[in-house]
């Protein structure tokens, strides 16, 4: 306990440091801490200027899976524009049904750049595995919702909307 609070203080130390080596070290080390509040500072990296440090982050993000996303809401609603796209695409590589809803209002972002990561995170999503999109999520949902998600869908995704009407007629 005591070696992984030292690991944390020193990887603090080294964000704030201005060589990027030493700031991408400590992220490094802050993915193989599993804590909350070492997640919690790699979410305030995605707030970064470094894109190189960013991309990292939004990698290290993705491999931790489902437990992320509740705590990505909070970077979409209230970060920059490159936080709001760092999330979509972690969104993306996390690849989990539960992150569509944080980048279905994305999709109306006014930054360009925000739109692109939300809609190749929607896409990666659905290619994943359209079954579960349209169980765990299309079904779900008000029908008119569905319609309208589907073709939101087939402006940017074809195969992806291709693939969800099928499970549909198939439903």
């Amino acid at each position: 306990m005591r070696e992984e609070k030292e690991k944390l203080r020193k990887a603090i130390e080294n964000l704030e440091s201005f060589r990027l080596d030493r700031r991408v070290a400590a992220i490094e080390v802050l993915a193989n801490l599993d804590s909350t509040e070492s997640l919690r500072i790699l979410l305030g990296c995605l707030h970064d200027e470094s894109w190189h440090l960013r991309e990292r982050v939004t990698k290290i993000l993705g491999s931790q899976g489902k437990k992320v996303i509740p705590y990505l809401d909070g970077v979409i609603r209230k970060g920059l524009w490159y936080a709001r796209a760092s999330s979509a695409k972690s969104l993306g590589e996390i690849g989990e049904v539960e992150g569509m809803d944080l980048l279905l209002p994305l999709l109306e972002d006014e930054s360009r750049i925000v739109r692109k990561e939300a809609q190749k995170a929607l896409t990666k999503i659905i290619s994943r595995n359209p079954t579960a999109v349209f169980n765990g999520y299309l079904s779900v949902k008000d029908p008119k919702f569905a319609h309208i998600f589907l073709e939101r869908i087939r402006i940017f995704d074809q195969k992806g909307y291709e693939d969800l009407t099928r499970q549909e007629e198939n439903g």
